[in-house]
């Protein structure tokens, strides 16, 4: 049972003040709810705000600037638009006409979660994102796109936390890491997204240093998971992105996931239990 941080601030939504806040919160991006500080759209460098800054700070002992999300580009207008939508989401229009590698807009998780991942590699982790599918990725052989994760930048498909692709999540099936993964719709589409996995521990190569540990969410392809290129990446709008250190908040996979889940399926009015 999620175990959450009270708030007396009614006016905030539920999922911000009690579903998923907890001890354990490491990251929570929500691009509708009125503590994100983001005004339009963001340029290179703007930073992006993390409502479970407090709760990261408490546990790394960082200051406010180390606990937010960066953004980060490199796309020009030809390989990608960016928008906010009338109910704040974040919006990207990626081309699937020029083929452009290694371009990108990109939300960096923060300095001070990166740097804690590397000093408890072997504690679960939970990491979960709620999007809408404008346009979906082209794939047809070679690497799927990423779209979110955390990994090491040498080898990311054997030497990863948690990632999520173009159809799929990893750690998977029967790996050993593997705490629970869920995907709605299963199939790829156009619309509402939900995608969340958590794992019990870095797998493969934890690496050595805070350049080589990849943790953002993507469009577009970006450094080692750069091979596909734009016009193999989806379009999307991106609502929400969380991450928690299971093992601090004594939560479950499921505990979480069920929360989350709950949110989205009340935004969008779809999906099951």
């Amino acid at each position: 049972m999620v175990e959450a941080i009270d708030s007396e601030d009614d006016s905030m939504p539920l999922v911000a003040n009690s579903a998923l806040i907890n001890s354990g919160s490491l990251l929570l991006v929500d691009m509708m709810h009125s503590m994100n500080e983001l005004d339009g759209v963001p340029v290179d460098g703007d930073s992006i705000t993390n409502i479970a800054a407090p709760q990261l700070m408490e546990l790394t002992s960082s200051n406010s600037s180390d606990a937010q999300a960066i953004f980060n580009t490199n796309a020009e207008s030809t390989d990608m638009v960016l928008t906010r939508t009338e109910d704040g989401g974040l919006a990207a229009v990626v081309s699937q006409i020029t083929d452009s590698l290694g371009r990108y807009s990109i939300i960096t998780f923060p300095l001070a979660l990166r740097e804690y991942i590397l000093e408890n590699p072997n504690h679960s982790y939970y990491l979960g994102v709620i999007e809408n599918i404008s346009n979906v990725a082209i794939y047809e052989s070679g690497t799927q796109p990423i779209e979110a994760g955390i990994y090491n930048n040498s080898g990311a498909t054997s030497s990863h936390l948690v990632m999520l692709q173009h159809g799929l999540a990893r750690p998977y099936g029967t790996q050993d890491t593997v705490l629970g993964q869920r995907r709605w719709p299963s199939e790829s589409t156009t619309g509402p997204k939900y995608v969340s996995v958590g794992a019990s521990a870095f797998r493969g190569s934890v690496p050595e240093e805070i350049d080589d540990l990849i943790a953002a969410f993507v469009w577009g392809g970006y450094r080692s998971m750069g091979g596909p290129s734009l016009n193999s990446a989806r379009s999307s709008i991106l609502y929400q992105i969380y991450c928690e250190d299971l093992t601090v908040s004594g939560n479950s996979y499921s505990d979480v996931d069920t929360a989350q889940y709950s949110y989205f399926t009340s935004i969008f009015d779809v999906g099951s239990t």
